[in-house]
């Protein structure tokens, strides 16, 4: 026996004989609505699956997602061939058509299907026939490599918002700040070969850049940062006196001097901050 459950908004609904209770939480400061899912569920080895709908109605509006490093348009810049059935969310996926956006976010599901429920479609190139996001909660579809039944006490979230700014840099920093809310790194001082100064990352203040990534290199007085253009502009960004920057690799190997920090547009590169030592 084959079944799916599909939970629609905030509509009750029951799996195997348990409620599935809805949470909504409205933000008093902020443009935005919490929908946190719960179930406890029943071990069950036949195959299921459980979706959320987001039957979004929105005229001529477009599906788009971040991938992993990029913003993917289903059926337009998706290389064909690729996963067409369901896709991975890395921090939001959105509709937007000529006047907005509506950006969704979720911590727990990064499986979602646009378009339709499309299992086992298969097609080479997909076009969701309509602006619709079904997160993909959970399967026991296959027979390897994967439990027959997932069962207890079961969490969901969801983060929805909408916008006028139909950029991808408002839904990239609402999906995460979402699932982030507030990144913060601590680094080594570095010991006796310097220290670094507390006013490090202040100079990425552009909004269509994105720090994808940063780590202390293994002297500890130095950091290799992961920097992401996500608007599709040009850009450029001013160096803090106190330090030396270089273009680098993802071993943080150390390239030419750099007088500024330049992304292209989408670029996505290394780039290998030094402080300078005092004389």
């Amino acid at each position: 026996m084959w079944r799916s459950v599909i939970i629609k908004g905030k509509s009750a609904a029951a799996v195997d004989g348990f409620p599935v209770k809805c949470e909504l939480r409205l933000f008093k400061n902020e443009k935005r609505i919490d929908l946190i899912y719960s179930i406890r569920k029943k071990r069950v080895e036949d195959p299921e699956a459980i979706y959320i709908a987001f039957p979004f109605r929105s005229e001529r509006g477009k599906i788009f997602f971040e991938a992993q490093g990029g913003i993917v348009s289903p059926g337009e810049n998706q290389l064909p061939g690729t996963a067409s059935d369901w896709n991975t969310v890395q921090n939001f996926a959105a509709v937007r058509n000529e006047r907005y956006q509506i950006v969704l976010s979720s911590s727990e599901v990064p499986l979602m299907q646009f378009g339709n429920i499309n299992t086992g479609r298969y097609q080479y190139i997909a076009k969701p026939e309509k602006p619709h996001i079904y997160g993909w909660l959970l399967n026991n579809y296959w027979t390897t490599n994967f439990r027959a039944a997932q069962e207890g006490d079961l969490v969901w979230r969801f983060s929805l918002t909408s916008s006028k700014d139909r950029s991808n840099a408002f839904a990239v920093s609402f999906g995460w700040n979402n699932r982030i809310p507030m990144p913060t790194i601590i680094f080594p001082q570095g010991g006796n070969k310097g220290r670094l100064p507390l006013n490090a990352f202040s100079f990425i203040d552009n909004k269509n850049v994105v720090m994808a990534s940063s780590r202390p290199l293994e002297n500890g007085s130095e950091i290799l940062i992961l920097l992401r253009e996500v608007n599709g502009r040009k850009v450029k960004i001013r160096i803090p006196e106190s330090f030396s920057c270089y273009a680098s690799n993802v071993l943080g190997v150390r390239g030419e001097k750099l007088k500024s920090i330049e992304l292209k547009p989408l670029e996505v590169r290394f780039f290998r901050l030094e402080p300078k030592r005092e004389n």
